[in-house]
């Protein structure tokens, strides 16, 4: 004997997507867990700027965790060997200049004096992706 059904696509809509049905509220209690190992395993620098900006975010469909430090995806996701360039110019004459300035990954200002005029290697940074180990440990469990 067949067997036909009509859905009700605005309930099911409303499942996932109204922010009092259950669906979301799951989702929003999964994530807020998310962000509080986020919050916990961020690695910390002199400044803890990547602890102190994580925040859960609604998206369309659900919740995200974000970290809104502009190096956040360098530290998440590591850097590839690359040229850092001299702030200031060397000069021979006087033995004075050629400091190398930048920014880790940490979010430290690095100072660096160095002889080399130009351009310096720089080895690249490990990642540390803390984001997606916090998910991997809520959705894992």
């Amino acid at each position: 004997m067949p067997v036909s059904f009509q859905a009700n696509q605005q309930g099911i809509q409303a499942l996932f997507f109204d922010k009092q049905k259950p669906v979301q509220r799951y989702l929003e209690s999964e994530m807020r867990q998310v962000l509080g190992l986020a919050i916990q395993n961020a690695p910390v620098g002199k400044t803890g700027n990547l602890r102190r900006n994580q925040e859960l975010v609604p998206l369309a469909n659900g919740y995200g965790v974000i970290c809104t430090v502009p190096y956040a995806f360098f530290v998440h996701e590591g850097t590839e060997p690359h040229q850092i360039e001299s702030k200031t110019t060397y000069d021979p004459e006087t033995g004075k200049g050629g400091w190398l300035v930048w920014e880790n990954a940490l979010g430290e200002t690095i100072f660096y004096n160095t002889t080399i005029k130009g351009p310096v290697e720089h080895p690249g940074t490990d990642p540390d992706p803390w984001l997606l180990r916090a998910l991997e440990s809520v959705v894992g469990k």
